[in-house]
């Protein structure tokens, strides 16, 4: 339903979230809220959005440990960095960078390098947007780092590509990351490749 069947997929989420309440789970309305959430700032209705993350975060502290660790499809971080988002789209850049850091704390917890790297990437956007380029440049510095160390190769490519944009007065610096870019994404193709051949 993400594919552009949002009203579709918010039904989905409310029929979801009618049912997590009568059985009161605790995990499954984290999740049908954190998914309302997600369609809704799909749709443009931030305030909405905001809305329903702020009521999944509710039920995030009562959760067995071993829900969080192994069974939640929607962790803390990832409320939390749905709500940056949302903040950000609405431009509220501030209370976007404090729920980023929130994110990333939680991801650190959570052992979970992606999300790590997703907040680290959404304050980079987030001080860019305010016009602190050296805060936004040591952000996307950290997460391109820790894309490489991790293998995740797309988040790799993000963070040149928004190292590119800080570097947009500096040409043939910000070709040279943008180049950089590239042949990562040659190198990636080549093993792909090879996969859909066997």
């Amino acid at each position: 339903y993400f594919n552009n069947l949002h009203v579709i997929g918010i039904q989905e989420a409310k029929k979801a979230l009618g049912m997590a309440i009568v059985l009161n789970d605790s995990s499954l309305l984290l999740d049908a809220y954190n998914f309302c959430g997600l369609f809704y700032t799909n749709m443009d209705s931030m305030k909405l959005a905001i809305h329903y993350f702020y009521k999944g975060l509710t039920y995030s502290s009562s959760l067995p440990s071993e829900y969080t660790r192994d069974i939640l499809l929607s962790r803390p971080f990832h409320i939390y960095g749905n709500l940056a988002e949302a903040y950000y789209n609405e431009n509220q850049i501030d209370s976007s960078i404090f729920y980023n850091k929130l994110t990333q704390k939680e991801a650190i917890i959570d052992k979970n390098k992606r999300g790590e790297i997703i907040s680290l990437l959404q304050l980079g956007d987030a001080y860019f947007k305010k016009g602190n380029i050296d805060s936004a440049e040591i952000y996307f510095e950290q997460a391109h780092l820790f894309s490489n160390q991790n293998q995740l190769f797309d988040l790799a490519l993000n963070s040149l590509g928004n190292l590119a944009e800080t570097k947009s007065e500096q040409p043939t610096l910000s070709n040279k990351i943008l180049n950089e870019g590239f042949q990562l994404q040659k190198e990636q193709a080549i093993p792909i490749q090879q996969q859909c051949l066997r």
